[in-house]
């Protein structure tokens, strides 16, 4: 009789236990579920809250952390997150997806140096961690380290190409922009097919005055009022205002509606070029709702004042 109570007994603890895994697994998931959820909606503090009242219950996953460092950096509550940073296990310092975010974290609060020692840590680190890295540093206005990083990888993806090129047009320098094209002339074919490489690389031709391969690249992507807008910035730095004003005429045939910038641009070019009487027909296809824009307000008063005898 004895033994079949303690065999009943040892089979209810065994069911009580599973059960408790059973809830303190599902507990896990719904609290990790609960907090993407309100972080893809912005909700950051109640995440964060959230992750509050659960913490001491749950074993902390990659998961988990990702989480609540995400809120942390949108929230830019870097004491909490660096509390977070100081509770984790060594499993989970060594867990990449954590590693990008503690990255992304101290990036996004300004603490670039505390990134770089995390991302420098890594002993395995993915293209993913890379990309954090640059965006930290184009982030924390560091370009030139951002290139600099980048010349330490073998095989980039078409967003580390993006982050180079982006970095490449806020140095805006020679060496930026020879690193920029040759880079772009040893880059796998099948980047150049992918639109946000060709506009990184657009933006970055344009920034750093290249206006020969600028043409190059725009003529090769689909065209945009904010591509448009971009060439016709180039023109109006390289004093070719009649260039801008052309340009408009094949936007105007394309049927890409201006907004506007480009009125704004269209308006600086004629008065670069001292065309009044272009400048007027352009001034009468201006909406009258664009009209309020204090911008374009007083480019055409530039523009009237710079015309009168």
């Amino acid at each position: 009789m004895f033994s079949i109570l303690i065999s009943i007994s040892r089979h209810t603890n065994s069911k009580y236990l599973t059960h408790l895994r059973t809830i303190g697994n599902l507990t896990k998931i719904n609290v990790e579920v609960e907090m993407k959820k309100l972080n893809d909606k912005q909700q950051y503090t109640k995440a964060l809250n959230l992750f509050d009242q659960h913490e001491h219950q749950l074993i902390l996953t990659d998961r988990l952390i990702v989480q609540a460092l995400k809120a942390c950096s949108q929230l830019g509550h870097l004491e909490r997150g660096q509390i977070i940073h100081k509770k984790l296990s060594n499993n989970l310092l060594d867990n990449n997806y954590v590693q990008t975010s503690l990255i992304n974290f101290y990036a996004h609060c300004g603490r670039i140096a505390d990134a770089q020692r995390v991302f420098d840590s890594s002993n395995n680190k993915t293209l993913i961690q890379h990309g954090s890295m640059m965006k930290g540093f184009i982030k924390n206005r560091m370009p030139e380290k951002a290139i600099e990083l980048f010349t330490s990888l073998a095989n980039p993806d078409s967003v580390i190409f993006c982050l180079l090129f982006n970095s490449c047009a806020r140095v805006q320098t020679t060496t930026a922009l020879d690193i920029g094209r040759k880079v772009w002339s040893q880059m796998p074919p099948i980047h150049y097919q992918n639109k946000y490489v060709l506009n990184a690389a657009l933006d970055m031709f344009i920034k750093c005055g290249d206006l020969s391969n600028a043409e190059k690249f725009f003529a090769q992507i689909k065209h945009t009022t904010n591509g448009y807008a971009q060439i016709m910035t180039c023109y109006n730095e390289q004093r070719e205002p009649m260039d801008t004003i052309n340009l408009y005429e094949k936007m105007k045939k394309e049927g890409v509606h201006p907004d506007s910038i480009i009125f704004l641009l269209l308006i600086n070019a004629c008065a670069q070029h001292g065309v009044e009487s272009r400048a007027r027909s352009i001034v009468r296809e201006i909406p009258s709702s664009m009209l309020t824009d204090r911008k374009l307000q007083n480019s055409l008063i530039h523009l009237w004042v710079s015309a009168t005898p």
